[in-house]
């Protein structure tokens, strides 16, 4: 993965190294963005799929991870049927709290060019 911060926002792509990143409010970690503030946040991937030779649907999920006494909660998930080639945009805005990390779940085997599969985070005020 790579990493791209400004202030407030954090856009990640996969498939490449990164340096450990530190943003103002959000920070990456083990695949994961991390969050130092309490505030609501827009969270977003798209994820492009390339052409399926096995069965079953392809699906990329958002978690908030377990954290805080708290167990793992799916924030949006999106499914792909299997005889179709293209993308999935999951999004949602989310109240977190300082502590809490979301993560991606693909199923599938992805396109890891990043003008096609990224995902993120920007928090609002």
């Amino acid at each position: 993965m790579s990493v791209q911060q400004v202030q407030q926002f954090i856009i990640m792509t996969l498939g490449k190294n990164h340096p450990p990143a530190v943003a103002s409010a959000l920070f990456l970690s083990n695949d994961s963005i991390h969050f130092k503030e309490r505030s609501t946040y827009f969270i977003y991937a798209q994820v492009n799929f390339r052409k399926h030779h096995g069965k079953g649907q392809r699906s990329v999920t958002l978690k908030r991870n377990p954290t805080n006494g708290r167990g793992e909660l799916v924030l949006v998930e999106g499914t792909f049927p299997e005889t179709t080639v293209g993308s999935v945009w999951v999004s949602k805005l989310v109240n977190l709290s300082e502590g809490d990390s979301v993560s991606l779940e693909i199923r599938a085997e992805i396109n890891k060019d990043s003008q096609f599969t990224f995902w993120g985070a920007f928090q609002l005020h």
